[in-house]
């Protein structure tokens, strides 16, 4: 995935859906959207963007892209931004801190986690999984990533696994797990793609003989945040930025050819094989949410992976870190 330097942002423009219809105002609202990195997986978002949903809206939504580790939700904390790409656990964390966030529409509803052996070393067919991989050396993104933590689990929660005993984690960037396997530093990797299809292209490793988003189900893995007080103060803005962002999912999962042309012009230097194997990828394993609801399944889910591997020190009730009422509202008022 490419990235993009610290408060750099992309513009929007567009078209747009009856529901988001509005009295035309003298001037859009402007928000900025903080994400932590530019991401494949944040395509609906710029989808939103590209075709006018938000604009037609009323408001001129811009991305921030705040790469260094909690700028996003930093940046929508201060009010910088109006709201932030991440996992709810970051509105959990950022409650034991003090902070008041609510999650409120959903984007990703998979684990975007993928285990690979190297080629020709995976388990056989009906081999005990668990077994295969103690004792393994295993690459992974860094501490503290959704990727490393969805993989934590995996390891403690269906293989009954010591992460820091039964297997030996080696660090890397979390794009390019295949390098370790390159240089012989590692017998597994974890990732996804477009680095899945690299290293099945270079010979280094087979297709996943673990993938999460079919195993976990439905996992709140990327959602967007807004914060408390705004949705107080301005339910009607909310109302209409998730209103947006529903539109688009809906056509991200409606019109795959529209999305891919794009995908295109939001990644132009991405190998045009890498940006295919991804969005084939994306589509088949069902990673995005087809409309924006954040259900209770999904926050247990992601609930259990951050206590199970001690990130979250106490448990935190979907109320506590979710709102999902804007979703069910805009649903009900369109059944």
């Amino acid at each position: 995935m490419h990235r993009r330097s610290f408060l750099k942002m992309s513009a929007a423009a567009g078209l747009t859906a009856p529901l988001l219809a509005r009295p035309a105002i003298a001037q859009d609202r402007e928000i900025l959207i903080a994400e932590p990195t530019r991401s494949v997986s944040y395509l609906p978002i710029y989808v939103a963007i590209t075709e006018g949903y938000f604009k037609k809206a009323g408001l001129n939504a811009k991305m921030l892209t705040a790469e260094q580790n909690g700028a996003a939700i930093n940046a929508t904390l201060a009010g910088q931004a109006f709201s932030f790409l991440g996992g709810p656990e970051r509105v959990a964390f950022a409650r034991a801190q003090g902070g008041q966030l609510r999650a409120v529409v959903n984007c990703v509803d998979r684990g975007n986690v993928y285990f690979m052996a190297a080629k020709g070393t995976g388990p056989k067919p009906g081999e005990d999984i668990g077994a295969y991989l103690k004792g393994k050396r295993i690459a992974i993104g860094p501490r503290g990533t959704s990727p490393h933590s969805v993989a934590r689990y995996v390891l403690m929660a269906k293989f009954n696994l010591d992460p820091d005993k039964d297997v030996h984690l080696t660090e890397v960037p979390t794009s390019t797990p295949y390098v370790a396997i390159k240089a012989k530093l590692a017998d597994l990797g974890v990732g996804s793609e477009p680095g899945i299809a690299q290293g099945i292209g270079q010979g280094l490793w087979d297709e996943p003989f673990y993938n999460a988003p079919k195993e976990l189900g439905p996992l709140a893995y990327t959602v967007l945040n807004v914060a408390k007080s705004v949705i107080e103060k301005e339910p009607q803005l909310v109302t209409d930025f998730v209103a947006a962002a529903i539109q688009a999912q809906k056509t991200t999962l409606s019109e795959p050819d529209r999305v891919r042309a794009i995908a295109a012009r939001e990644f132009p230097t991405m190998n045009p094989a890498d940006l295919k194997a991804t969005l084939e990828r994306t589509y088949a394993d069902n990673l995005w949410s087809p409309d924006g609801d954040i259900s209770r399944q999904s926050w247990t889910t992601m609930h259990a992976v951050v206590r199970t591997i001690g990130a979250l020190k106490i448990d935190v009730p979907y109320d506590d870190v979710i709102d999902n009422s804007f979703v069910e509202r805009l649903t009900k008022s369109k059944g």
